[in-house]
């Protein structure tokens, strides 16, 4: 009695091979005293990859394909055989051994079609499920450019096909912040935010794990329209002062004044709101210019608001007065970040001139 045939094959799908041995006596008899064993391989730390092939063109199981692998080690080549001899058929799995290596820099099958399939720095250490013509790229439409606000919320999906209906893995780097993207559907979602302004080139992608398609666009957030057009429209006597984000949080802070009505004043430039940008990092200070002394039956008073629909008085910061000289005071106005209004997302100041009743 002795052994007759050996199957080779990763039986316990471990990574490593495993030897099925068939006992016969004469040429073709099955042995009657000693069972067929099965060896399986013990576990190391050396590296591997099996690929199984399942041909659309070519037979399913791929027999007659021609596997090779090149790296670092030089190259591997593998033949997907029905039969290894009389009464044999190993595994249609093609293993390869890398021992301590872990870099493959490409793996190629031809097919019994003679269609090519080729794959670029596959990972070791894995099983490999590989169709026939799986290697061709999917195809991503590439996303028009994209302009929000905000507060928007948007959902945009990428659309992507794969000539052999592969599975679909999405992927979006450098989304504008609040943004995220369903791997699985392609579904881009969420909500700008003051964090989300700016200008962002998106690069999408779509693998169908073995190639990976990309395209690029354009995704614009704008801020808020900071209420500076709707104040203008709303509020008697609005200027056209200057404006800025004085608090870096994408929302276009209000500086400017208004008259309220007093036909007697109209609108002066030298009275504008301003940022004093010589105040010390952290100390937020404006100034406005107006008539030294005032004028009689008017007064000067700040005012802020955080939503254009209310405006309260600046009662808790006391400015400092200065003559200019020229028949002019300027009034400042500095620790203004104390003030609680602060706190919000956005806020304006104004001045605003009172007449006596």
């Amino acid at each position: 009695t002795s052994i007759h045939t050996i199957a080779l094959g990763d039986l316990d799908h471990d990574g490593f091979m495993d030897i099925y041995a068939g006992y016969g006596s004469g040429y073709n008899s099955a042995s009657t005293s000693r069972f067929d064993r099965l060896w399986l391989n013990n576990r190391n730390s050396n590296h591997w990859l099996a690929v199984q092939l399942r041909g659309r063109q070519s037979n399913r199981n791929g027999i007659g394909a021609r596997v090779k692998i090149t790296g670092p080690f030089g190259q591997q080549i593998r033949e997907v055989r029905g039969g290894e001899g009389y009464g044999i058929a190993h595994s249609f799995t093609s293993h390869f051994g890398l021992g301590s290596g872990t870099q493959i820099s490409q793996l190629t099958v031809r097919w019994p079609s003679g269609f090519t399939d080729t794959i670029n720095n596959p990972a070791p250490d894995r099983f490999l499920l590989l169709a026939e013509g799986s290697s061709q790229p999917p195809s991503l439409t590439d996303p028009p450019d994209q302009q929000h606000t905000v507060g928007q919320g948007v959902s945009l999906t990428l659309t992507a096909t794969d000539p052999t209906s592969d599975p679909l893995i999405f992927s979006a780097t450098n989304l504008p912040p609040g943004l995220t993207i369903n791997s699985g559907t392609g579904v881009i979602t969420g909500t700008f935010t003051a964090a989300s302004v700016g200008r962002f080139s998106v690069n999408a992608g779509v693998s169908d794990g073995f190639s990976t398609a990309h395209q690029s666009f354009v995704w614009d957030v704008n801020p808020l329209l900071s209420g500076f057009a709707l104040w203008q429209s709303t509020t008697p006597g609005a200027g056209t002062g200057p404006h800025s984000d004085l608090d870096s949080d994408g929302f276009d802070d209000l500086l400017e004044y208004s008259f309220n009505g007093n036909p007697a004043s109209g609108q002066s430039p030298a009275m504008t709101l301003r940022r004093d940008t010589s105040a010390p990092a952290g100390d937020l200070a404006v100034t406005y210019s107006r008539p030294a002394g005032g004028r009689a039956g008017i007064s000067y008073v700040l005012q802020c608001s955080d939503t254009l629909a209310a405006w309260e008085d600046v009662t808790t910061v006391v400015p400092t007065v200065t003559p200019n000289g020229d028949g002019t005071e300027t009034v400042r106005y500095e620790h203004l970040e104390v003030m609680p209004v602060a706190s919000g997302t956005r806020w304006m100041l104004r001045v605003t001139v009172r007449l006596a009743p």
